[in-house]
């Protein structure tokens, strides 16, 4: 009987406190300290006392990063790149994963994450198609209707694939992308979240 109070008890993750353990297992991934972990931690689950964000949660927070355009489906595709496991919601680590890669100075780190986001099927590779349904996120959160006063979305991406696609498949690798990025401030600026 005892037994059974007891398993279903290390069944229930405790989301109240972090152990030291997962504490350095943030510290070393994110780059915050300690402190900031637990502060962050203290903070979400004061907002969310279950430890998690549904899809719906996610993006009502994440659309206040973005107030003068509509970012709704823009956001819901940061939850499932950030949702790594797939379960349908972020829990505490994912979403301070999250918070700090879109808060890194590091432009390759955010270029990974933006990357990550954008391949929507996850086949490693962006194509044509992806590029403008992303490109006409991106417009939306922004409030734009075009890059540079007169690209189209759709004219964006082929100058995008014309200009980064360095092994001619028509369609870019993570490095691709990346490196592209890093070589184009102006795209770089329209491409990272």
């Amino acid at each position: 009987m005892g037994n059974k109070a007891l398993q279903k008890k290390s069944k229930t993750a405790n989301y109240d406190e972090l152990t030291d353990n997962q504490i350095q297992t943030l510290v070393s991934s994110t780059h915050f300290s300690a402190q900031q972990v637990s502060e962050w931690h203290q903070s979400f689950i004061r907002d969310y006392p279950s430890g998690k964000l549904d899809r719906k949660q996610f993006i009502e927070v994440y659309r206040q990063f973005y107030p003068q355009g509509k970012a709704g489906n823009f956001c819901s595709l940061a939850f499932n790149a950030f949702d790594r496991d797939h379960n349908g919601i972020v829990d505490f680590n994912e979403f301070l994963t999250a918070i700090a890669l879109t808060m890194s100075s590091e432009i390759k780190d955010r270029l990974d994450l933006a990357f990550s986001m954008y391949d929507i099927n996850g086949d490693g590779l962006l194509d044509k198609k992806e590029l403008i349904h992303i490109i006409k996120l991106i417009y939306e959160v922004n409030g734009k209707k075009k890059f540079k006063q007169d690209l189209s979305p759709e004219d964006t991406a082929r100058m995008i694939i014309e200009k980064f696609d360095t092994d001619g498949d028509r369609k870019l690798s993570r490095k691709e992308f990346i490196d592209g990025c890093l070589n184009d401030t102006e795209l770089r600026k329209l491409l990272t979240p």
